[in-house]
């Protein structure tokens, strides 16, 4: 038993991923084993067919472990289970009819199609009994089939024996009722295991439930300072890159200024040259709305004027489409600088781009103060345990400290009632209910879906609801939804304590309740807080 169960984890670890759960891999190792076991039963029946002189019918049975191997090739390059599950569940069941047909029908074979009650075995390792159902009736169809075109399928001349046909039923049923027991037996055997192993980290789970308390506040303090590093990245980044440029543009834009300063520009000239560069500022911050096609004809016709004309265009021609300047302009602008246009040209394309980068580096700066502002607010630093709260802002500060988990598919509405009295409370810990909530519903949408937040009042308190457009949590599972260690996340992703806390902060620190409505498509946690008198801080 020991050298087989080493060699059902070698084979079954062909379709595991990091971060697999028990029951993942377990389902990997049913589907595989029952394929390798029906493998072997092919190469005996193409064996026995070759032997008989039907190669015809040698081709099923060896096709499928040629077919199976193929498939394992597969699974183990791509770990997409999916796919691979599918298609040997389907050859499973398949093909040992289409052997039945070809050796004559049910007598004739010895009753071939019992090998397709191995893939309503392996459909099991989808988890689901509406798929397994499915198969089942897949399985029931073909059968309904197989009776009905019995008495016309041609029976091989070999296969008319009766002590052949004998020998056929004793090899399928028998073959085929050891190998369901086996794979049942052992399965159950780890099935058991992991029962055990399970109440076993249960009771270690119990054993420490502070310390996790504890660490599922760090490691949501965890995904909020990395995607917070994030949000401060990109701003950082682009403010770094625009100096970067911004430094080239005006090493242009002086060089321009020197040389149209040896020349002399006259009055007009200076006037259209300052109309010029309004427009490139203006056009900053009003862009023209030109379609990709548009905007690459304009720039090619730009290019084509200077060749055409031997002048030497700006650094960046693309500019002049930005600002808006047309051939016919160029024409009038040329009689109005004559040589000095490359020059004027450079100087405007130039300004504009100082502008443009000043701006972005503006954007920047401004984005990352207003996330170290929001940080501070949200973690409360400095204040007080209990605080004068505005919970609208608590709210949109932890939206604000969640960007980078909700930027990937998730949509957020908002609701928040105007003129909302502040409270008394611990301001920190329900950002963190909020936090536990909100990042409930990106889980439970798998990262694309709604989640609607409204704030009101309701006589002498203030209700918070997130709603999120996920699956629902099973109806099983609400009674129980805030009790420690329930979970509807997959195993390995979520400890099933922050309802739990969150229900504590709410219920046992701020003296208010907390509650789920939760149905497919729809599941809304409402959270009820009592108004005391307080003077809302300022800005709030």
């Amino acid at each position: 038993m020991k050298h087989l169960r080493t060699w059902v984890e070698a084979v079954g670890a062909l379709a595991d991923r990091p971060g697999d759960g028990d029951e993942r891999r377990l389902q990997h190792r049913f589907l595989i084993v029952t394929a390798v076991a029906m493998s072997f039963g092919g190469l005996v029946w193409g064996t026995m067919a070759v032997v008989l002189a039907l190669p015809v019918q040698a081709t099923i049975p060896f096709g499928y472990t040629a077919l199976t191997v193929v498939n394992l090739t597969y699974l183990q390059r791509t770990k997409n289970f999916a796919v691979a599950r599918a298609f040997q569940v389907l050859m499973s069941l398949v093909l040992p009819y289409a052997l039945q047909w070809t050796l004559g029908g049910f007598v004739a074979s010895g009753c071939m199609m019992s090998w397709a009650l191995l893939s309503l075995t392996a459909s099991q390792s989808f988890g689901n009994a509406r798929t397994s159902l499915v198969w089942l009736g897949a399985f029931l169809g073909l059968m309904v089939v197989s009776v009905a075109i019995d008495p016309h399928l041609p029976v091989p001349e070999v296969m008319e024996s009766a002590r052949l046909t004998r020998f056929a039923f004793a090899i399928n049923i028998s073959t085929v009722s050891i190998t369901v027991f086996g794979l049942t037996s052992y399965f159950l055997h780890l099935r058991h295991l992991s029962a055990v192993e399970l109440a076993r980290k249960n009771r270690q789970i119990a054993e420490s439930q502070q310390a996790l308390v504890q660490s599922e506040k760090m490691a949501a303090l965890g995904r909020l300072s990395a995607g917070m590093a994030h949000e401060m990245n990109n701003p950082a980044s682009a403010a770094r890159r625009g100096a970067s440029h911004l430094e080239r543009a005006i090493h242009n834009l002086r060089g321009a200024c020197f040389e149209l300063g040896r020349g002399g520009l006259e009055s007009e000239q200076l006037a259209r040259l300052s109309e010029l560069e309004e427009r490139a500022q203006q056009r900053v911050r009003s862009p023209l709305e030109l379609e990709p096609l548009e905007r690459s004809d304009r720039e090619v016709a730009i290019d084509g004027w200077f060749d055409d004309r031997d002048l030497d265009p700006p650094e960046d021609p693309s500019v002049l489409v930005e600002i808006g300047v047309e051939i016919d302009e160029l024409d009038d602008l040329r009689t109005t600088f004559g040589p000095t246009l490359s020059l004027v040209l450079g100087r405007v394309a130039s300004w504009y781009t100082i502008v443009a980068l000043l701006g972005e580096i503006g954007h920047g700066s401004e984005r990352i103060i207003g996330l170290v502002k929001a940080l501070k607010s949200y973690t409360y630093l400095d204040e007080a345990p209990v605080q004068s709260i505005n919970v609208n802002d608590g709210i949109e500060d932890t939206l604000v400290m969640m960007q980078g988990l909700l930027k990937r598919g998730v949509s957020v509405q908002r609701d928040l009632a105007r003129d909302l009295p502040c409270i008394e409370g611990r301001g920190s810990e329900l950002n963190q209910v909020w936090t536990n909530l909100i990042d409930n519903a990106v889980a439970a949408m798998r990262g694309e879906g709604e989640i609607d937040v409204v704030t009101r009042r309701d006589r002498d308190e203030i209700v918070v609801e997130i709603a999120d457009s996920g699956p629902g949590i099973p109806a099983e599972l609400q009674p129980r939804i805030f009790d420690p260690f329930v979970t509807t996340k997959p195993v390995g992703k979520g400890t099933g304590l922050g309802l739990n806390i969150s229900r504590n902060i709410v219920v046992e620190k701020h003296g208010g309740t907390i509650a789920v409505d939760s149905e497919p498509g729809r599941t809304r946690f409402s959270v009820r807080l009592p108004i005391q008198a307080a003077d809302c801080p300022p800005g709030a």
